[in-house]
């Protein structure tokens, strides 16, 4: 697994941050495994408390110093996110049930940003209309939701395992349906870092990690030697509306990921070479 549900919780704890109120709706996770991600989160984040993993937590693993801590954070999240995160868990992708759940938290109680968690085909959909097609026709209504509510819209989807193993991302490599690109504002694709893209001395597959240091009143670039040991994933900017993307100057982002407390952090970036391995 890449850490999609880390990323994610990664991206909502920002939003808050921020003062977004965030809808939830996933038809692959459960409403626990986001409440010990949020704990976890911010357990680390916040708090800098190493000592209890989400595993420690799905199962049960605390001591009664965790038990404190955990609420503390509890405590925390009552004065400064209470109300502002709702999650919903649907057994499947059911569009009409998803699009009604929308609009009655936007309208009802003033939700401005919506996950769905994860965009694919509802196989139990009577219609006639191929897989692929049923995805463009449901991210352009969710493009339409929102334009029409004036909300931020995020949805996640899978990439392709017949992709496995190619190191340059595109729309390409998505699974089911590419064109749901055009309805993108932002795409982003990531996958893990393999660790031949790690040694300097491997000219084939070297992910070339650098920096921007402002020297002199002008950027350069450093280099940067990632820690082998560390577990990392490489972030690419398919499409930008509003800036560069990762195909105009051949550069993505390079994150460590610390899946044990559901983070990630951004470390550098680099030009991961395009091929397969």
């Amino acid at each position: 697994s890449v850490g999609k549900s880390s990323i994610w919780i990664t991206i909502i704890m920002g939003l808050l941050y921020r003062g977004r109120k965030v809808l939830i709706i996933s038809n692959e996770q459960k409403c626990k495994v986001c409440k010990v991600a949020v704990i976890v989160w911010l357990l680390y984040k916040r708090f800098h408390y190493t000592k209890i993993t989400r595993k420690d937590m799905l199962n049960g693993n605390i001591s009664d110093e965790d038990k404190q801590m955990i609420k503390v954070v509890q405590d925390y999240w009552a004065r400064t996110y209470k109300g502002k995160l709702k999650f919903i868990a649907i057994p499947d992708a059911d569009m009409a049930f998803v699009k009604k759940k929308i609009r009655e938290y936007v309208l009802r109680f003033g939700f401005d940003t919506v996950l769905y968690d994860t965009m694919k085909c509802d196989f139990s959909d009577s219609k006639d209309d191929k897989e692929w097609v049923r995805l463009i026709k449901d991210s352009r209504e969710f493009d339409k939701i929102a334009k029409r509510y004036n909300i931020i819209m995020l949805a996640s989807m899978q990439l392709s395992i017949a992709m496995q193993g190619r190191l340059w991302l595109d729309a390409s490599t998505l699974s089911m349906s590419k064109q749901v690109k055009e309805t993108c504002e932002t795409l982003m694709l990531m996958r893990s870092v393999y660790q031949e893209e790690l040694d300097p001395d491997n000219k084939k597959f070297y992910i070339r990690p650098f920096r921007r240091k402002l020297q002199d009143g002008k950027w350069i670039e450093e280099e940067y030697i990632c820690d082998p040991t560390a577990v990392w994933r490489v972030l690419f900017v398919d499409k930008n509306r509003n800036g560069q993307d990762s195909a105009g100057d051949g550069v993505a982002y390079l994150l460590k990921f610390r899946g044990q407390y559901c983070c990630f952090s951004e470390s550098c970036l680099c030009r991961p070479r395009h091929g397969t391995i």
